[in-house]
């Protein structure tokens, strides 16, 4: 196909998002994590120039629309290396569901390229504790090959407004991409 930005189809990125975890303590060490975590933004630009998209033509100069979607849903299992009154550290490993969707439509004209796969995962956290509510979390679930990677880190500080729930605000990185002949990116 031909290559485009999607950010000129006014897609530039969604206000907020929303981002679910859900954690099951089975065992004095053993942790199940789950994550929910969807992704999509849309809008209506035109393309600059005729482009070739998933077998179809989008004209240029036409009114767009563009969607992507990246769901992201996750289960990890973690093992406790440590867990001291400073220290928590866990490893682990795990499979992240992607769910991504890139949609182009003119008019009647409506051409999707979905993609549902499976990718196995490494998971890290190392905690701090401050005080017994606040602590410093880094925590890092991912994996590369040659075919490509999915990485999400997060350093973060986080304080326990009660034992089941928890506020926090930090710095996150997502990054993920693939080395095959079939996909650019």
């Amino acid at each position: 196909g031909t290559q485009f930005k999607f950010s000129t189809l006014n897609a530039i990125g969604p206000a907020g998002y929303v981002r679910v975890y859900a954690e099951a303590k089975i065992s004095e060490r053993n942790t199940l994590r789950f994550l929910y975590a969807p992704l999509q933004v849309s809008g209506t630009g035109t393309l600059p120039t005729p482009t070739f998209f998933e077998n179809a033509n989008f004209a240029a100069g036409v009114p767009t629309k563009g969607t992507y979607k990246f769901n992201n849903y996750r289960a990890t299992w973690r093992y406790t290396l440590k867990n001291s009154e400073r220290w928590k550290i866990q490893a682990g490993a795990g499979v992240l569901v992607r769910d991504a969707k890139i949609e182009l439509q003119q008019g009647t004209l409506r051409v999707a390229d979905p993609d549902l796969g499976l990718v196995p995962i490494a998971a890290f956290t190392a905690q701090y504790n401050f005080t017994k509510r606040a602590h410093f979390v880094f925590d890092f679930e991912g994996l590369g090959a040659k075919q490509g990677r999915a990485l999400d880190g997060a350093a973060k500080l986080t304080y326990d407004i009660s034992p089941r729930v928890h506020f926090g605000v930090g710095y996150r990185l997502l990054d993920g991409g693939a080395n095959v002949q079939s996909v650019y990116n």
